[in-house]
């Protein structure tokens, strides 16, 4: 990048919000943009001299999306992707999260187990309890097997370290001996005998006790099912260790004793035979493995039904099977009777909703986990929503722990299931959309409470209550100087709005379903929008939408009226700089934002990799385009924003960091964002969603989808 260029830059901030190329981003703490180029996770290269840094950049710190909640009650505690359930003697309750293992039916909640030294679990992936109190605890980052005795706070490794010479991933071994691939899921059988999913190995593992009396050379490992490294699906009418399996995960026992597991890649739940130890399909047609699974409905035989990526599966009582379904998002059951295939929990839907009602009409955005209880009723591991559910003998749904999402929980200890946007209203409190829901709340140390949406996702509601209503996860968030909130459905094509006075929400552009690039001059609610991403509005009550799929930026005026600011064409390209900016070309511009002092419109032109900048012509809307030289070298802007001083601030998702460029200013710096939004605190099946918005009192807030951070700037 030739160092000419840099006269267009005052001062640049980098905030990094992710440690993905962490050793990579520690040039950026020193570095602004002139002499700097960036390429994706590539190398820094330094092409020309760094100005000087300055004082070190002021600490982050993070607002939302906290691990509080050990000493609160289970329904407070704040639980991190639940995914693996454990009952243990007198109906001890235990759950696997993405870093610890707590227990949950005590009247405060409490880690059992979690990252730190000693001999704790960092990445528990598996959790059981033996009926003598001990807790088995499965580790993937360290492909351990780990036991906790009763009344002990730290894990005892049961297998051989993965680099110890004698190793052996053979059978009839003593477990101290064994060493296992990606240890999974765990459960303990009727004889107390552990069994153990190993999806590194594409095998199922039993631990057997046997009579030795030396005890290192007691508990002996045996496959179940499955060829070792071998992948794919084969085997049923076979003896069941010589089969092929597809990343095997929850294991469990019917009635009689067979054992039961998720073949997850082949979307099946296979029975091994007690008696003969044979292989069998229960239920799911499968598709080969590492394909897409699908949903046929209900009513079907078991193993005449598709199942989409089974997590987990479980024999309850009276010979009832449950299976937890999770890319169909619903939990299934086999009838003993009928060997019908049924959903009894789940409605298809992403997010939270349902507690109180039908479990089947329920939404559990993401299970992966289920386990029974003697009475009748069943827990649920709701990943995506921070919970656990549980489903009572009468079918009724409730949550049993986890504060989740949603309102009614303080910001710092709220989990979030897929912040997409993020705005801040005239009273500095903060929104934040939030999968089927819009939240607003004080920051740092507020309330949230609900504001739109009902948790269950979709498109209905206009001219009710907006809390009522089922919106989609917002692409976008704008609030006018009313206080009314607009919010971009980019699946709908629609921009809705919630009045702050009523609270009623209506669509006031775009019609939905139509993606035809029309409307202008007439009213905006008849108009084609095509994935309406950013929006902003001005003094003037004028709303501005990033009109993505048009590669357009629309105007709704305050008299309802559309009209097109930028690339009347709606066609994808560049260039126009200096002209009328009706005439330019953007591609794919995904947000954009007003300067309150001058009126000018930044577009983030994601797709053309550049900030542009319409300049206001007076009074009128219609002025001239430029290409923001103070952003060059951005690979691709998500997101713009200004605060009321007109500091202004782009959130380039490839890097990914943020450019903050203060208003005035004369020296960068750099602020630091990396070790508090971090790929580490993310859940890896579901890339980060980055968001950005500035507060009133300089505060810029990032969110990497599950957590937000604020920084002063």
């Amino acid at each position: 990048m030739p160092c000419e260029l840099c006269a267009f830059v005052e001062e640049v901030v980098v905030i990094p919000v992710s440690r993905n190329c962490a050793r990579r981003f520690t040039a950026l703490l020193t570095l602004a943009v002139c002499g700097l180029w960036l390429s994706g996770c590539g190398d820094v290269q330094v092409l020309g001299t760094p100005p000087s840094v300055g004082a070190a950049p002021p600490a982050a710190s993070l607002i939302a999306g906290g691990t509080s909640g050990d000493g609160a009650s289970p329904l407070a505690a704040s639980l991190e992707a639940p995914h693996a359930i454990a009952i243990g003697a007198g109906g001890a309750i235990y759950v696997a999260e993405l870093s610890r293992v707590r227990r949950i039916d005590a009247p405060q909640a409490s880690t059992l187990a979690g990252t730190g030294p000693d001999g704790t679990a960092s990445s528990p992936a598996g959790v059981a309890a033996a009926s003598d109190g001990t807790v088995f605890v499965t580790d993937s980052d360290s492909a351990g097997l780990y036991s906790l005795s009763p009344g002990s706070s730290v894990l005892r490794r049961l297998n051989a370290e993965p680099d110890r010479v004698l190793a052996s991933f053979e059978d009839g071994i003593p477990i101290g001996s064994a060493a296992l691939g990606a240890p999974g899921r765990l459960r303990i059988d009727a004889a107390q005998n552990l069994l153990l999913s190993d999806p590194g190995t594409q095998r199922l593992r039993i631990i057997e006790r046997t009579a030795d009396p030396d005890p290192d050379r007691a508990l002996r490992i045996r496959t179940v099912a499955g060829t070792r490294n071998t992948t794919g699906f084969a085997g049923d009418g076979l003896p069941a260790s010589q089969a092929a399996l597809c990343t095997p995960r929850g294991v469990g026992v019917d009635a009689s004793g067979n054992l039961l597991f998720a073949d997850s890649g082949n979307h099946r739940i296979r029975r091994v035979s007690a008696s003969a130890g044979t292989l069998a399909t229960a239920a799911g047609t499968g598709s080969a493995c590492g394909s897409a699974g699908g949903f046929d409905g209900e009513g079907f035989a078991a193993d005449a039904t598709r199942l989409d990526g089974p997590s987990d599966v479980a024999g309850a009582p009276g010979g009832r099977i449950l299976i937890a379904d999770t890319g169909n998002r619903r939990i299934r059951a086999i009838e003993p009777a009928t060997r019908l295939l049924a959903t009894v929990a789940g409605d298809g839907g992403f997010d939270f909703a349902g507690d109180g009602l039908p479990a089947a009409q329920s939404s559990i955005g993401r299970p992966l986990a289920v386990a029974a209880l003697p009475d009748g009723s069943y827990l649920i591991a709701d990943r995506r929503n921070h919970r656990v559910r549980r489903v009572a003998p009468d079918g009724t749904i409730s949550t049993l722990a986890g504060a989740g999402t949603g309102g009614g929980t303080s910001l710092a200890a709220a989990r979030f299931s897929r912040i997409t946007a993020l705005a801040v209203d005239g009273g500095n409190r903060l929104l934040i959309a939030d999968g089927g829901w819009v939240l607003r709340s004080a920051f740092p140390a507020g309330t949230t409470t609900r504001v739109a949406g009902d948790g269950r996702g979709g498109y209905s509601g206009d001219g009710a209550g907006a809390t009522a209503a089922r919106i989609r996860p917002a692409a976008g968030l704008a609030l006018d100087a009313a206080g009314n909130l607009f919010l971009s459905d980019d699946e709908a094509h629609v921009v809705r709005r919630v009045d702050a006075l009523t609270g009623r929400i209506t669509t006031v552009a775009g019609t939905p379903a139509t993606t035809a690039f029309t409307g202008d001059g007439g009213p905006a609610n008849a108009a084609g929008l095509f994935r309406p991403r950013g929006l902003a509005t001005d003094s003037r009550g004028n709303l501005f939408i990033a009109d993505s799929g048009h590669h357009a930026v629309r105007v709704v005026d305050r008299f309802g009226v559309i009209f097109t600011l930028a690339n009347v064409s709606g066609t994808a390209g560049s260039g126009g700089d200096g002209g009328d900016a009706r005439n330019a070309r953007l591609n794919a511009p995904s947000d954009v934002a007003v300067d309150p002092r001058q009126g000018n419109v930044l577009i983030a032109d994601t797709g053309n990799g550049a900030v542009r900048v319409v300049r206001r012509d007076g009074s009128s809307l219609d002025g001239t385009i430029a290409t923001s030289g103070s952003f060059f070298g951005l690979l691709s802007p998500a997101q713009v924003d200004v605060d009321p001083s007109g500091n202004v601030a782009v959130l380039d998702s490839a890097l990914p960091a943020v450019l903050l460029l203060p208003a005035g200013a004369t020296a960068s710096r750099a602020l630091d964002l990396g070790s508090t939004l971090s790929a580490d605190f993310s859940d890896p099946q579901q890339p980060p969603d980055f968001s950005l918005a500035l507060s009133l009192n300089r505060r810029a807030l990032v969110s990497d989808g599950k957590r937000i951070a604020q920084v002063g700037y």
